[in-house]
């Protein structure tokens, strides 16, 4: 008859470092599919469009609070609404959200993009690139001053950047 199995403290140590190894894999793994949060994307966008400016001689845009806020409360009604464009359902403009929002300026724009799937930021900044309108949105030196907002709906990212040079 044989004895008993019995664990010697090196199976004890070989198990609970292979265990921590799958754990940290299977970690590494969940982190790289989350999303980033919508702040960082936020930043991503901010930074890709300063990027591209810097890289045409150009100022870098300053990222302003309230205009962040005025954007991402807009993507988050075209997220709820189920709509994507410039102008809402109710009729109301880019002119409108900052005016409601309290912003003076001498001259404004904005792009907004949608998106689904990984990295929402490096996709709405390459594709307003291409794009002439959203382009000079981007590049003009009209504008001293950057938000960004982003919201999410299941897969689904909305991203608004407003461009403002205030009074």
């Amino acid at each position: 008859m044989r004895p008993p199995f019995r664990c010697s403290e090196w199976h004890i140590i070989v198990v609970v470092v292979v265990a921590s190894l799958v754990l940290a894999a299977l970690l590494s793994v969940l982190a790289a599919a989350a999303p980033p949060s919508n702040a960082d994307t936020e930043r991503a966008v901010v930074d890709a469009v300063n990027q591209a400016r810097r890289q045409r001689g150009l100022e870098a845009l300053s990222p302003d609070r309230e205009l962040g806020d005025i954007a991402r409360r807009y993507s988050c009604e075209m997220a709820k609404g189920k709509f994507f464009d410039h102008t809402a359902p109710n009729g109301e403009t880019m002119r409108d959200r900052l005016k409601r929002g309290g912003k003076d300026y001498t001259s404004a724009g904005e792009n907004i993009a949608y998106s689904e799937g990984r990295d929402p930021a490096k996709k709405a900044v390459a594709g307003w690139m291409k794009s002439p309108p959203h382009r000079e949105n981007i590049l003009s030196r009209d504008f001293t001053t950057t938000g960004v907002g982003v919201c999410r709906t299941g897969r689904a990212t909305y991203v608004t950047q407003l461009f403002l040079r205030p009074r």
